[in-house]
């Protein structure tokens, strides 16, 4: 089954997903670094940080981890938990660094839980891409359901991703976060 797009050519379904997913990363990255930001300076104005070169050095250097939490879902909750337990972070920022974790993964939460359930039914890769998320019966999700395709994702990352493939359900277009929710990826056609 290829979908068509508003593209020149037809798209996977598989690579339309794929694409989806990077543009949608990239958009988290920006927000997270915007909000990276506005804690640095939160940091600064009350004294947790200083204004050192490196502190802005590393909003850029975080730009990676963003993206691949981005495309991941578990990769901002597992380095706040690695860096929690091996006491990576400084007694000083503890509670900035964690409060600044925490709005991150709500970010990524909120961005596509908002989105999916929105009338577009889709983020703004799968718009892009012309796909929606509804449900197995065609009706749009609402903010629950999309919260739990979200949450879902967690457990087919950490199926070390093979779970994440469009590989189930009866049409073997299905991601297990997919079969989970209750939810379909199909082309919006217009």
């Amino acid at each position: 089954m290829t979908i068509k797009s508003t593209h020149e050519k037809p798209v996977p379904p598989f690579l339309a997903r794929v694409a989806a997913n990077l543009i949608d990363a990239i958009v988290i990255t920006i927000i997270d670094v915007a909000v990276m930001y506005l804690f640095w300076l939160i940091g600064m104005v009350t004294g947790f940080l200083d204004t050192s070169p490196e502190h802005w050095g590393s909003i850029v250097a975080s730009a990676p981890l963003f993206f691949l939490d981005g495309l991941f879902v578990l990769v901002l909750p597992i380095t706040a938990v690695y860096l929690n337990l091996t006491q990576a972070l400084h007694e000083q920022t503890l509670h900035l660094a964690n409060a600044l974790f925490a709005v991150l993964i709500m970010v990524n939460w909120f961005y596509r839980a908002f989105f999916e359930s929105s009338n577009d039914r889709a983020t703004p890769g799968k718009r892009f891409m012309d796909l929606q998320v509804v449900t197995q019966q065609g009706k749009a999700i609402d903010f629950l359901g999309a919260s739990c395709r979200h949450f879902a994702k967690m457990v087919s990352v950490l199926l070390v991703g093979i779970a994440a493939l469009p590989l189930f359900g009866s049409h073997k277009d299905q991601s297990l976060h997919d079969l989970i929710a209750k939810c379909v990826i199909f082309h919006n056609e217009h």
